[in-house]
């Protein structure tokens, strides 16, 4: 994979899309249990677009709801994302260079930032909000 297009033709393949915004993809993703996870697939172009990398970002829970030193304490030790606020919502995000990506480079930190942001929201705000 190279361009965003590529990119995100290879994720419709392979995911059911909730919402396609052109440079925004939405996925959603049973977890178990009952729960879901939302995971939102942003373009992000670097040198005046000459560089195409791919932001993922999946929801933890409402920023007020959530003790931000424990949550910065918990995210600390995870290999995939950061924590970052988007409006009023706690998230878990990653980015990801397109070029030369292999599938694994996309396919492993997807799942382990979903498994991640899952568990935040069950530790930090006690259940599935989004």
């Amino acid at each position: 994979m190279a361009t965003w297009d590529e990119f995100t033709t290879y994720v419709k393949a392979n995911y059911t899309i909730s919402r396609d915004d052109g440079d925004a993809l939405v996925l959603a993703f049973a977890v178990g249990e009952g729960r879901s996870q939302l995971l939102v697939l942003q373009r992000a172009a670097l040198l005046n677009g000459a560089e195409d990398w791919a932001v993922l970002t999946s929801p933890v829970g409402p920023a007020a709801k959530v003790d931000l030193a424990v949550a910065l304490s918990k995210v600390g030790n995870m290999v995939v994302g950061g924590l970052a606020i988007e409006g009023d919502i706690l998230v878990l995000k990653h980015t990801i260079p397109l070029a030369n990506l292999d599938t694994n480079e996309f396919e492993r930190p997807l799942r382990l930032l979903l498994s991640s942001a899952d568990d935040l929201e069950e530790e930090l705000v006690g259940g599935d909000q989004y």
